[in-house]
């Protein structure tokens, strides 16, 4: 079992009674101010979301270590052993401050100490919680110039992944790799884009933008496979550039997303930057 699995199942053992909504503020409350945290969250629709809190309790229920139901989760084994004192202090130290509370309770608790995780939520109104206080954090994006970032997913959840892009406004998502398969499962094209969909993001993948697995291989030098990139094949894409350009013209706020978390190490940088001399839009790195 992963130790992210294992803090969730020790979560779940030490609850008298508990539902994937309860868990997910919990859980949330228990991450706050760690560093690195289990989990990340980002705002959805009913406050605080973690994606992947979601998917793990779905493979603690296929290996049958819990029972889930659309009320609740009913735990089928022992509490596991944490190698981290700190993390097992502070799921207990998180239990008897909020598990007393009912559901309601605990989402308004949630709302009104972290309103940023409220700002889209469906049900933010029924909490009292202000528009102008939930959405205080999020950038006002300049509808007078166009905004074009980059974004990696190298060394990022898919939770802190989707929590930038919402940072950001991000309303349109071009993927630019020549392959959208990805050894982290979440980050393969369609996941992404079915992510991007439950958030009202519009994903668009141009592979032809790309550089092929087989010109990776040929050319193992970064230094030079990005220069070939800038000097070979961006001239030769006339056509997926204008797409690009007339996807962007259409769109506030547009990211283009690769593997590398570093942008200087990615093709992607070299396509913003082709971008950016139009002369618009203007380009920040994520």
């Amino acid at each position: 079992m992963y130790k992210r699995q294992k803090i969730l199942l020790s979560l779940i053992t030490l609850l008298e009674s508990s539902n994937k909504t309860r868990i997910q503020k919990l859980m949330f409350l228990v991450c706050r101010d760690l560093q690195p945290p289990p989990y990340y969250f980002f705002p959805y629709k009913f406050g605080p979301f973690s994606f992947s809190l979601d998917n793990d309790l779905k493979r603690l229920t296929e290996k049958e270590l819990i029972t889930v139901s659309d009320r609740e989760i009913i735990c089928n084994t022992q509490t596991p052993f944490l190698d981290s004192e700190d993390i097992s202090k502070r799921i207990k130290n998180t239990i008897k401050r909020h598990a007393h509370k009912d559901t309601d309770s605990l989402i308004s608790y949630v709302y009104h100490k972290y309103p940023y995780y409220a700002s889209r939520s469906e049900i933010r109104e029924r909490y009292q919680v202000p528009a102008e206080e939930s959405t205080y954090y999020h950038k006002t994006p300049d509808n007078s110039r166009k905004s074009l970032y980059t974004i990696g997913y190298e060394g990022r959840t898919i939770d802190s992944y989707l929590d930038l892009l919402i940072l950001n406004n991000i309303r349109l998502l071009v993927d630019v790799r020549a392959s959208a398969y990805s050894m982290k499962p979440d980050f393969i094209g369609g996941r992404l884009k079915n992510y991007c969909r439950l958030l009202g993001i519009e994903y668009r993948w141009i592979p032809e933008l790309g550089i092929p697995s087989k010109l990776r291989k040929d050319i193992p030098d970064r230094n030079e496979l990005l220069s070939y990139y800038k000097e070979e094949i961006l001239p030769e894409a006339t056509i997926h550039l204008k797409d690009l350009k007339t996807l962007i013209k259409g769109h506030s706020v547009v990211a283009l997303t690769c593997m590398e978390f570093n942008h200087n190490d990615c093709h992607r940088s070299m396509l913003a930057s082709y971008l950016a001399n139009d002369p618009e839009p203007s380009v920040t790195h994520l």
